[in-house]
């Protein structure tokens, strides 16, 4: 399912259609419904970090997502610096969502 504003889609076609990229999705709820970054996971082979701290959506994930870079923590007390070690993740980010309202 796509987005709730079609940031996916808007990504998708700013960076044409670009696979094996890579996100930062904080603030990422559910595994697929109005989530910013499952289309580019699933359709163009995207890996990234998400983070959310809502446990009921994070139990969503583990069937359905891939979890090996998935975290139930709140976004706002992260050491981004060492998460990003920590993951490997790339110099270049290439997409980065926050949806963190409270």
């Amino acid at each position: 399912m796509p987005s709730e504003s079609g940031q996916d889609k808007f990504i998708i076609a700013a960076l044409q259609s670009q696979t094996n990229g890579f996100f930062v999705d904080i603030g990422c709820r559910e595994p697929h419904v109005g989530n910013n970054t499952d289309l580019l996971e699933q359709n163009h082979n995207w890996r990234g970090i998400s983070i959310d701290w809502d446990d009921p959506c994070m139990q969503l994930w583990p069937s359905t997502r891939n979890v090996d870079m998935l975290f139930n923590r709140n976004a706002l007390e992260i050491n981004y610096t060492e998460l990003f070690k920590e993951c490997n993740a790339p110099l270049v980010i290439d997409y980065l969502s926050m949806d963190i309202e409270p």
